[in-house]
C-alpha cells in the first residue's frame, strides 16, 4: 500500500499540500491566529503572539524556509551525484541480476540528465517568482505592484516633534504620509493606506525598487531627509548601515516595506515546489528500499551516501510540509495562500511537462533508461 501511495509523488504532494493549506486556513479563521502580511507592523504583532511558529523569527523560518530553495537545491544535487549512473554497466546489471521488472523502477527510468533538467527548470521557476530577473522585478512583486502595492518607510518619532518637518508635504520629492492627519480627513489620497499602516505614525512613500531591491537609503539619495536626522543617523547612513532591510541604531528604526496589494504567499509557493521535487526524486528510492531493503550499490560508500541523502531529503520534505501548515495558519490572507498553492502546483506541472517534452524530443540525452534505444541495447546484452 505504501509503495502504491508513493508511485505518483507529485500528485501526493499536490493533495497533501492542498489539505494542509486548507486546514491551516480553517485553523487561522477559527482561532484568529492569522496576521495580514500587508500591514506594515505585522512583524511586531507576530512577535507578540503566544504561538512560537507565528513569530517569523522562529529558527525554522530564519534558517530553513528563508533559504528553502538553497537547501532543496543542495539536497537534490547531492542525490543526483550519489545516485546510480545511467550507464551500460548499470543497465547490464539490471538485466542480469535484477530482472527486467526491477529495471522498470522509476528511479532508474529517469536519466541523470533528465533529473538535472528538472532541477534547473525548477530553479528557473523559483527565480521568476521570487527574484528580480524579469524586467528588474519578480512575478510576485509585479503582481503586488499592479494591485496597488506601495513602498513605505516609517520615519522616526523625533521628526514628528520637529515643527519644521511637520509643515512639509514632501521630502526629497517623495510624499509624506501622516496617518493621524489622514484619519482626521486631511490627505484623502492617503486614506487607502490607513488599514496597512500604523495609526499616528509618519511614513515616507518611496519608489518600489527601494523595497524590491533593498536599495540603500543614504545621505546621497535622500539628503533632505538626512538633514532632519540626528548626527548618529547621518553617520550610519554615510557608512551604508541604514538600508531598507538592515537598520542598525540611529533614528530609522524600521525598514521600508511593501504595503497593500495582493501579496501572493511566496512561502506557500516555494514549499509546495520544493516538497514536490524532493519527493519526486527520493520516493522511488524509498519504494525500492521498502521492497528489497537495499538501494542500488548497497554496501559501497556511494550507496550509503545515496541512502543518507535520500533520508535527508525525506526529512526535509516533512519539515517543509510542516512549515507549509504553519504559514497557512499564521500568515497571509486566505486568497493569498490559495494563490501561492496554485502557483506552486503550477510550477511543478510546468517542470514535469517541459522536462518530459525534452525527453521526447531528445531521447538520446534526456530519455529514460527504459527508452526504446536502451531497450535494444539491453536485448543485445542479454
Amino acid at each position: 500500500m505504501i509503495r502504491r501511495f508513493l508511485r505518483d509523488p507529485v500528485k501526493v504532494t499536490a493533495i497533501t499540500a492542498g489539505v494542509l493549506v486548507c486546514t491551516g486556513i480553517i485553523y487561522g479563521k477559527t482561532f484568529d491566529t492569522t496576521f495580514d502580511t500587508s500591514r506594515f507592523d505585522y512583524s511586531q504583532l507576530s512577535r507578540k503572539s503566544q504561538f512560537y511558529f507565528a513569530d517569523k523569527r522562529n529558527v525554522f523560518n530564519r534558517l530553513g524556509v528563508k533559504y528553502a530553495w538553497g537547501w532543496t537545491f543542495s539536497v537534490l544535487l547531492l542525490h543526483l551525484l550519489t545516485g546510480p549512473p545511467r550507464s551500460g554497466e548499470a543497465v547490464e546489471g539490471q538485466g542480469q541480476g535484477q530482472g527486467q521488472g526491477e529495471s522498470r523502477h522509476a528511479h532508474q527510468r529517469l536519466s541523470r540528465a533528465h533529473r538535472l533538467l528538472e532541477i534547473i527548470l525548477a530553479t528557473l521557476v523559483w527565480a521568476l517568482m521570487t527574484q528580480a530577473i524579469l524586467a528588474g522585478t519578480s512575478l510576485t512583486d509585479l503582481l503586488r505592484r499592479s494591485t496597488g502595492g506601495t513602498c513605505e518607510l516609517r520615519l522616526p518619532e523625533s521628526l514628528q516633534a520637529d515643527p519644521t518637518f511637520s509643515a512639509l508635504q514632501t521630502v526629497d520629492a517623495q510624499p509624506i504620509i501622516r496617518t493621524a492627519d489622514a484619519g482626521a480627513g486631511v490627505g484623502e489620497e492617503s486614506m487607502g493606506l490607513l488599514p496597512d499602516l500604523v495609526p499616528s505614525e509618519v511614513y515616507l512613500s518611496l519608489p518600489m525598487q527601494y523595497c524590491s531591491h533593498n536599495i540603500p537609503i543614504t545621505p546621497t539619495s535622500h539628503p533632505e531627509l538626512y538633514s532632519y536626522l540626528s548626527p548618529k543617523a547621518r553617520q550610519e547612513g554615510a557608512q551604508g548601515l541604514i538600508t531598507p532591510s538592515q537598520v542598525q541604531g540611529g533614528d530609522l528604526s524600521l525598514r521600508a516595506r511593501i504595503t497593500q496589494g495582493f501579496d501572493l504567499s511566496g512561502h506557500v509557493f516555494l514549499l509546495v515546489l520544493s516538497t514536490g521535487l524532493l519527493l519526486r526524486h527520493v520516493t522511488p528510492v524509498l519504494r525500492r528500499w521498502a521492497k528489497r531493503g537495499m538501494v542500488g550499490r548497497a554496501g559501497t560508500w556511494a550507496g550509503r551516501a545515496h541512502m543518507g541523502v535520500t533520508v535527508l531529503g525525506s526529512g526535509m520534505a516533512v519539515l517543509w510540509l510542516w512549515m507549509l501548515w504553519t504559514t497557512s495558519a499564521y500568515f497571509h490572507t486566505t486568497y493569498e495562500k490559495l494563490a501561492g498553492y496554485v502557483a506552486g502546483v503550477s510550477g511543478l506541472v510546468a517542470v514535469l511537462v517541459l522536462s518530459n517534452t525534452a525527453a521526447a524530443v531528445v531521447p538520446q540525452v534526456f530519455g529514460p533508461v527504459g527508452s526504446p534505444a536502451t531497450a535494444v541495447d539491453r536485448k543485445k546484452v542479454q
